[in-house]
């Protein structure tokens, strides 16, 4: 199992969501997410600048609106992000109908006091020594109540099971558009923003599980002469046949990225600098003997290699300073001669 692509699972503290809760009913705010979000962001206290705001304001014991309430959600808790601007539509969908599954449990449990108070009526309505007419006349009364009170529940059971199967539509479109921003779109590979946030996972769990992790950083050689010679379509596919290269030869838990460019990354958990030699050699040498033509006219373009500079993380290592000793052997390699591994 490849325990650097999860986060640990974390636990909600039970007294931070009844203390959420808690400001949000002494505010009398309507029970929206965003509203929900604010109180508990306000209550888990890790953003310093909502508390700074929010502090005088509940400590004065004055009320906050819903639209006061609105405006500090997307103040403070979530700024927009140019990079998310696209996510938005979905974002906006999934929140809405969260909203909307609340309207229906609201309009149930409105519907179900107004049952609890007509059975209070019916109860009242009746004497101590009540006659068979009025006895008579208030168990009809409750069978309507009764009967408009399940179908209320059918409906609600209804309207929520079709929510729910909206919401996990909408959540399956949520996570596919995040894998996507992660991707590189000519090599499908994973992109420069997943390494990063990967890159610093994975040296974590190196040394929480004191175990060796190695990164390698790969360049095409003369790249720059392919492209001159033969056009960036032509480019382009040496670029996706050398993904694919890297891709298929790699171990499961392993990690090739598009780095950008003409440059790859690759993470290595639970490797040794030796292991990763070989691999990256193997690697090497089939891309050396790979035989490339252009297909319309069965013209060879040349023999494509790679250089390759292997770097094994250090104890209390940053992610930069890792990058820069990979790179640096990458150098190296390309200084020796190309076409060779520096490790």
């Amino acid at each position: 199992m490849n325990t650097s692509t999860a986060r640990k699972e974390q636990r909600v503290p039970a007294n931070i969501c009844d203390e959420a809760f808690r400001l949000a009913n002494i505010h009398q705010v309507s029970p929206t997410p965003k509203a929900y979000e604010t109180w508990y962001t306000y209550v888990a206290g890790k953003n310093v600048e909502l508390n700074d705001f929010l502090n005088p304001i509940v400590n004065s014991g004055e009320v906050i609106s819903d639209y006061d309430l609105k405006n500090i959600h997307d103040k403070y808790v979530s700024p927009s992000n140019p990079d998310s601007i696209h996510q938005g539509a979905a974002n906006y969908n999934f929140s809405r109908e969260m909203d909307d599954i609340l309207n229906v449990i609201q309009t149930y449990l409105t519907s179900s006091e107004y049952f609890s108070g007509t059975l209070d009526k019916n109860f009242d309505a009746l004497s101590d020594d009540p006659s068979p007419k009025q006895v008579l006349q208030t168990i009809k009364n409750l069978i309507v109540e009764n009967s408009v009170m399940r179908d209320n529940s059918a409906n609600l059971m209804k309207n929520l099971n079709t929510s729910k199967r909206q919401l996990l539509e909408m959540q399956s479109s949520l996570k596919k558009s995040k894998q996507n921003e992660m991707k590189d779109a000519l090599t499908n590979m994973y992109n420069r923003r997943y390494f990063d946030m990967l890159l610093a996972d994975s040296i974590s769990d190196a040394a929480e599980s004191d175990t060796p992790m190695c990164l390698v950083m790969v360049d095409i050689d003369n790249f720059k002469k392919l492209n001159d010679r033969y056009g960036h379509l032509i480019g382009d596919e040496v670029l996706k046949f050398v993904a694919t290269l890297l891709m298929k030869n790699v171990k499961g838990q392993d990690i090739p990225v598009r780095y950008g460019g003409e440059e790859f990354a690759i993470i290595l958990p639970d490797t040794k600098i030796a292991n990763a030699m070989t691999l990256m050699e193997r690697i090497r040498i089939l891309l050396e003997s790979a035989k490339l033509v252009l297909t319309k006219r069965q013209q060879s373009i040349g023999k494509v290699t790679a250089s390759f500079g292997i770097a094994q993380i250090h104890s209390s290592e940053e992610p930069d300073e890792l990058i820069q000793r990979a790179d640096a052997k990458l150098y190296q390699a390309k200084d020796a001669g190309r076409n060779c591994i520096a490790c």
